[in-house]
């Protein structure tokens, strides 16, 4: 359980640092391209703000119209019921950007209830487990080992 947590920690550390948004970004940037991008990572609408104080700094004002474009085709493609299932089915959160109102909620719902389903049986599995009878040198069950 810890080598998981572990992992999943690492991952996440990794993925936000490659998700890093320069300057230089702001003064390159396809706004509609990074809307749908947004969009597909399950950021919200109004993450968009985050890109303000960013490019201000750099005297840039981000298309918000070529955002909101982009990030609404974003959802359209990425929103669905089999990407829902998916992200459900391998623990995974739910992305912000998809609405409730999208097929993709209750695909969602239908794969984070079969994953969950899958841990508690291999939790079950591993209690009724018969374990295996450990004698010491002595040949006695659960004895100690003098010397």
């Amino acid at each position: 359980m810890i080598k998981v947590l572990l992992l999943s920690f690492f991952i996440f550390f990794v993925s936000s640092c490659s998700s890093t948004f320069s300057q230089s970004d702001c003064i390159n940037a396809d706004w509609k391209v990074q809307g749908y991008k947004d969009a597909t990572e399950g950021k919200v609408l109004a993450d968009y703000a985050d890109y303000l104080p960013m490019c201000q700094k750099v005297n840039v004002s981000p298309d918000q119209t070529r955002y909101e474009q982009g990030y609404l085709s974003g959802v359209n493609d990425y929103c669905t019921k089999e990407n829902g299932l998916k992200k459900g089915s391998k623990g995974g959160g739910y992305d912000k950007s998809c609405p409730t109102t999208f097929e993709y909620y209750l695909a969602f719902l239908e794969g984070a209830k079969a994953f969950k389903e899958a841990q508690e049986r291999h939790v079950l599995n591993n209690l009724t487990r018969p374990k295996p009878d450990v004698t010491d040198q002595t040949g006695q069950a659960g004895g100690h080992v003098q010397y």
